[in-house]
């Protein structure tokens, strides 16, 4: 899952019997067919694997690199950008447009039009052909001043599309391949101390739905993601430290899955609490939370996330 892997594949999946699109009906020999990689060999298959990581797309870039979750500095200037691949079999006058939000698992259109960064257009290939042997491109870096207001922990959000393969506001990562989200958010705390972190889950839809919320330790294969990313150590959460709350007048109940009702477009406030272990130098605790809509319908639940990293509060410097 490095990310040179993605900026040098040249892979296309007309070459492999097996490609899948699920989620897509189109016809996949024509036409466009863009993606923000999450992996090296990511061709838009839909929903993403339970082996990748959700919430943290490699493909996102601040300064040139990967984003790793660092505070941004209220009044610098920063570069986004991203990789996108063309995994159809036209050439592509694709758009990318960027939008920042507080933490939130779920994204709706009010919150993007709130975060919206800068958008660019630029040319993706397809291998082989003559615009390139490429099937994957950095977009054109946007120059980005941070907000003087801005939170210590943010989501980056990333949005693509072009004619003939347009975006379908959806806004979901997990099951729409137009979307890329770094939604990792890092927090220092005090070994022995119960440490919280607050997050807001939205409903995008147009008619109240019931949504389930459930907290948990990163998965393995996740955490040896991470610890590539961050060069550190993953310590197993112990699922009896963690727990959820609402952050609602009245309301005391807590757990690892918990159930809510929203409105269309209501914002809904979390807590999230772990009791913090002694941690040696570069190791860390990892855990999730999962929105999913709960529902009988045929369609694909709508699905959501949001990562938290925990560190001891003297051992690591950004």
């Amino acid at each position: 899952m490095a990310t040179e892997n993605i900026k040098t594949s040249d892979s296309h999946p007309e070459k492999d019997a097996n490609h899948d699109r699920r989620g897509d009906d189109r016809d996949p020999n024509i036409d466009p067919y863009l993606v923000i990689p999450y992996y090296a060999a990511d061709i838009g298959v839909r929903p993403l694997p339970a082996t990748v990581v959700a919430w943290f797309c490699e493909s996102i870039f601040i300064d040139g690199v990967p984003h790793t979750g660092a505070p941004l500095i209220a009044g610098s200037t920063v570069m986004i950008s991203a990789m996108v691949k063309n995994a159809g079999v036209k050439p592509a006058a694709a758009y990318i447009r960027f939008y920042w939000l507080d933490p939130t698992t779920v994204f709706t259109q009010a919150d993007l039009a709130d975060g919206f960064i800068g958008q660019g257009v630029f040319p993706v290939s397809i291998p082989g052909s003559s615009g390139g042997v490429m099937s994957v491109v950095e977009s054109p870096a946007i120059a980005w001043e941070i907000p003087d207001d801005i939170p210590p922990h943010i989501c980056l959000f990333a949005e693509v599309g072009c004619p003939g393969d347009l975006e379908t506001w959806s806004f979901n990562p997990v099951t729409d391949r137009h979307y890329a989200q770094h939604n990792v958010n890092i927090v220092h705390a005090m070994p022995f101390e119960t440490t919280s972190f607050f997050f807001s889950a939205s409903n995008p839809l147009k008619e109240t739905a019931l949504y389930e919320f459930q907290i948990r330790p990163v998965s393995r294969e996740a955490l040896r993601f991470l610890e590539k990313q961050y060069r550190a150590k993953a310590i197993p959460v112990k699922e009896d430290t963690i727990s959820l709350y609402p952050v609602k007048a009245g309301s005391e109940k807590n757990g690892q899955k918990l159930h809510a009702s929203l409105r269309p477009n209501e914002k809904q406030l979390f807590r999230i609490t772990i009791d913090m272990p002694e941690l040696r130098n570069n190791e860390f605790l990892a855990v999730e939370v999962e929105q999913t809509l709960t529902s009988t319908r045929e369609e694909q639940p709508s699905t959501g996330s949001i990562g938290v990293l925990f560190f001891t509060e003297s051992e690591r410097e950004e």
